[in-house]
């Protein structure tokens, strides 16, 4: 967790969730997979699943290209 960026996901309420907007058919209607403003939104194919193995504690690694993102290096200055 970076500080001041992402550490207030218990805060926030933060989850892993199933999304209907995680999907093929969102993509084609609106040309992008919806937001879901923090939470790691997974296809409602297969969320439960996926929440089921990872329930006992799991790291994820989120990554992104995103020049406007703030480095870690420019968090921790």
């Amino acid at each position: 967790m970076e500080p001041g960026l992402n550490d207030q996901a218990r805060a926030r309420a933060i989850v892993i969730h199933g999304a209907e907007y995680v999907a093929q058919h969102y993509v084609d209607d609106v040309g992008y997979i919806g937001r879901s403003f923090g939470c790691p939104a997974l296809p409602l194919a297969v969320n439960q699943k996926i929440i089921d193995l990872i329930k006992g504690g799991t790291c994820l690694y989120i990554h992104t290209t995103d020049k406007n993102y703030p480095s870690l290096t420019t968090i921790c200055d």
